[in-house]
């Protein structure tokens, strides 16, 4: 990968005094250059993160984007959440391995699905691991942007999946995988963020 074409980007936060990482992967949309990183992290945190925050509770607290180059001679700058944005539902949440589950599907088989998984589901918001009815729009509207291209204003990048290991051998170079669709899946477990597991 040349530097510029592919970004990792990494919402981090916290809740229940527990570590929350979110990783995305953006390709570049054919254009050339390297965009400017506030801009991508403002456009990332009004339709990524600001969607997401709607279907949290307040437990989570988002407190920084990271904006790395896959490239190691390109850049990776943290840029915190200033002030810490709290998800928007006042309720009690589900434990923070419980976790709003989506599938990104790939566009060619050159690699496996995504998933991304976010904590802090407001417990009034299910019935025994079933979402309850009235929610819809809000998950429609996570679903909009995780499949959604982010810019800076002159350069626009698509979510992808980027694969760097197959049958536990490193991929190289990586694959660059599109999106063909985003699709909720309901709740589910996210292990790393059990107890006594992972940060």
């Amino acid at each position: 990968m040349a530097v510029g074409d592919v970004y990792n980007i990494v919402a981090a936060g916290h809740m229940d005094l527990q570590l929350v990482l979110n990783s995305f992967h953006y390709v570049r949309d054919g254009s050339s250059g390297e965009p400017d990183p506030a801009a991508l992290w403002s456009d990332f945190l009004t339709k990524v993160i600001q969607p997401v925050r709607a279907i949290q509770t307040s437990a989570m607290i988002w407190e920084s984007i990271t904006i790395r180059d896959v490239d190691p001679l390109g850049i990776e700058v943290n840029l915190p959440i200033s002030p810490v944005e709290h998800g928007n539902v006042s309720a009690e949440s589900l434990p923070p391995f419980c976790a709003w589950s989506f599938l990104m599907t790939r566009l060619h088989r050159t690699t496996f699905n995504g998933h991304k998984r976010f904590a802090a589901i407001p417990e009034t918001w299910q019935s025994e691991g079933v979402i309850d009815s009235g929610h819809d729009t809000a998950i429609a509207a996570v679903v909009t942007g995780l499949n959604a291209t982010i810019t800076d204003g002159t350069l626009d990048y698509l979510p992808c999946i980027y694969s760097t290991i197959l049958n536990a051998e490193p991929r190289v170079p990586p694959v660059v995988n599109l999106l063909s669709t985003v699709q909720f899946k309901g709740i589910s477990s996210q292990n790393t963020r059990k107890f006594g597991r992972g940060s």
